[in-house]
């Protein structure tokens, strides 16, 4: 799983930032291309790649984070996954916990976390994740806005050890991106 998500780390920086950017921030972390997928150590590459990253964009580190989500489901194949829960921002929020179980598709033996969601009342809401690091929070934090602004509702997002807490201040907020579940009609509308 943790090559998985190195490889997204890399995939996010050179789209968003560019190729220099990111042999910069490789060097800043002390690591090169040949080496930094290497088995042994993946948690700590990432770690290492999202530190050097914050340092060399002096950005805070849970900025870039909760970037690389939102940057996560603005991809099509993964938004569509994650539309595909439900018609609305609180189909897709109650539908996380079955995530493990999804990514398991298309990543096999990522199932070895999980979330558990609470509804506390109509509009708040709270995430729990076990067995991911702790800066996975921001991570998520940043897909469930970027799903949030697909969906067109308006959220505010708390992000503490192992708990998001989610408030959905307008349900409809502006109008939804277009969603269908046939590849074809996405296409046409695009």
């Amino acid at each position: 799983m943790h090559q998985l998500v190195v490889l997204s780390v890399e995939r996010f920086f050179k789209e968003c930032y560019g190729e220099e950017i990111w042999d910069d921030i490789l060097f800043r972390a002390g690591l090169d291309h040949g080496n930094f997928l290497s088995p042994q150590g993946q948690r700590r590459t990432a770690r290492r790649i999202i530190v050097a990253a914050a340092r060399g964009l002096d950005r805070p580190a849970q900025e870039i984070l909760e970037d690389i989500g939102g940057w996560i489901v603005r991809r099509e194949d993964v938004r569509r996954l994650f539309r595909y829960t439900g018609s609305t921002l609180v189909d897709f929020l109650t539908s996380l916990g079955q995530l493990p179980s999804r990514m398991s598709f298309f990543a096999p033996g990522t199932t070895h976390f999980s979330i558990n969601v609470r509804q506390i009342s109509r509009d708040e809401f709270q995430l729990y994740y076990q067995g991911l690091p702790v800066y996975w929070g921001w991570v998520l934090s940043g897909c469930i806005r970027g799903m949030s602004d697909d969906y067109g509702s308006l959220t505010t997002l708390e992000v503490t050890r192992h708990l998001i807490t989610i408030n959905i201040a307008s349900e409809m907020h502006e109008e939804s991106r277009p969603f269908t579940l046939s590849i074809h009609n996405c296409r046409s509308q695009a």
